[in-house]
């Protein structure tokens, strides 16, 4: 008889077997996946199955996915927490005490920490929860919107609406920057979803309209109100296009891959510096043109660059 051990074995055979269950019956999966006793073991497999049943079935997906019960986690003497991890290499059980979190009692999340829609798959529940109401834009577009504000759970809202507004620009991306744009403007998005709601509005779709046309997303962010909100979004407008121009003057140049490497750590810092002597090092190319003329207007916001 084959024992398997709490190692990745059987969390990859779990991960199998409850994805495959989910999309086959996801009634019978979830009621299976809630006699898993071990916690991180449960929480991590569910996460796991949601995600291939989101896959395959996003609506269904995502009315199970913010009824899931509460996750589980660890908290320190020191009052800090980490979500339960069967990869750990130390038990936290055993300097910690669990408990079940309750969305409820914490304030409204960041919204963009739990919207990684070009970053991979989701690693927590927000997260889930945003992944799958990106899921649903994708599909619905304002109609996926509204299903998230109706979320009675402020912090499962939060993310969700999240999810939802990045989802609906790429459903239609006009539609939901003009949309983005009045709540915005007439505060109506910081009931649903949060004070840092607008902020992250303005930097979410100011970054979607640089990568089609900077001088449309712009033009989108100095119709904003004067002040933070508007220099947010100006200032994700720029950095999204100076991310887009070195990526393509990387990719025409083809240099070595740990001085490109370099080159991006540099950039993130702001420390262009060094950034514009790799430009000035490559092969001409209208990807190096590109990154050297951002470049120049990175250079003009700050006195010291290097």
């Amino acid at each position: 008889m084959l024992t398997l051990r709490y190692d990745y074995l059987q969390q990859a055979s779990l991960n199998a077997l409850f994805s495959n269950w989910m999309i086959r019956d996801p009634d019978a999966a979830q009621l299976a996946l809630a006699k898993i006793t071990d916690r991180g073991l449960r929480e991590s497999t569910t996460h796991t199955a949601m995600q291939a049943y989101l896959l395959r079935h996003p609506r269904e997906a995502f009315e199970r996915i913010i009824e899931l019960p509460k996750y589980v986690a660890y908290v320190y003497s020191d009052g800090s927490s980490i979500n339960a991890d069967p990869f750990a290499e130390s038990d936290p059980s055993e300097e910690a005490e669990i408990i079940e979190v309750d969305e409820e009692d914490s304030n409204y999340p960041l919204p963009d920490r739990f919207c990684y829609t070009d970053r991979g798959g989701s690693h927590d529940r927000l997260e889930l929860i945003s992944e799958a109401a990106a899921s649903l834009a994708i599909l619905e577009g304002k109609a996926a919107w509204d299903r998230a504000a109706a979320i009675k759970n402020k912090n499962k809202r939060s993310a969700a609406l999240g999810g939802a507004l990045a989802g609906w620009l790429i459903f239609d991306l006009e539609e939901a920057a003009s949309f983005a744009a009045a709540g915005i403007a007439n505060h109506s998005f910081e009931d649903p979803g949060g004070p840092d709601f607008p902020n992250f509005a303005a930097r979410l779709v100011s970054k979607n309209l640089a990568q089609r046309d900077f001088k449309q997303a712009i033009a989108w962010v100095e119709a904003l109100p004067a002040g933070r909100l508007r220099e947010a979004g100006i200032k994700t407008a720029a950095d999204t296009r100076l991310d887009q121009a070195l990526q393509i003057a990387r990719k025409e140049a083809s240099p070595d891959g740990w001085v490109n490497e370099k080159v991006f750590q540099k950039a993130q810092k702001r420390e262009y510096a060094p950034v514009m002597e790799w430009l000035a090092s490559l092969p001409p190319s209208k990807g190096r043109d590109d990154a050297t003329y951002w470049l120049v207007h990175k250079l003009e916001d700050h006195d010291d660059p290097s």
